[in-house]
């Protein structure tokens, strides 16, 4: 194995035909979710993907993962709850 393969699963398993969803915000919704993903040092599509499956899951519905990878630990990006 080389020193750049790791082992350690993935999240979520790779989707081999994604499908895009565009959303529209309002530009409050843009510059709060820019000074977010600046602070934790991501690109703020990779804060929208994270934020919107942790919802899911907490919904009740089983986000797509590796088959071996067993239980998902909280991710790094991670907030509290919140109710809507």
């Amino acid at each position: 194995m080389s020193s750049t393969t790791s082992t350690k699963q993935p999240r979520f398993a790779a989707i081999s035909h994604p499908k895009k969803a565009n959303v529209d915000f309002p530009a409050w919704v843009v510059k709060d979710l820019d000074k977010e993903a600046d602070r934790l040092g991501v690109a703020r599509q990779s804060l929208i993907k994270v934020w919107i499956v942790e919802r899911l899951e907490q919904a009740g519905r089983k986000a797509w993962k590796h088959p071996d990878a067993g239980p998902v630990p909280p991710h790094p990006l991670s907030v509290p709850s919140v109710s809507f």
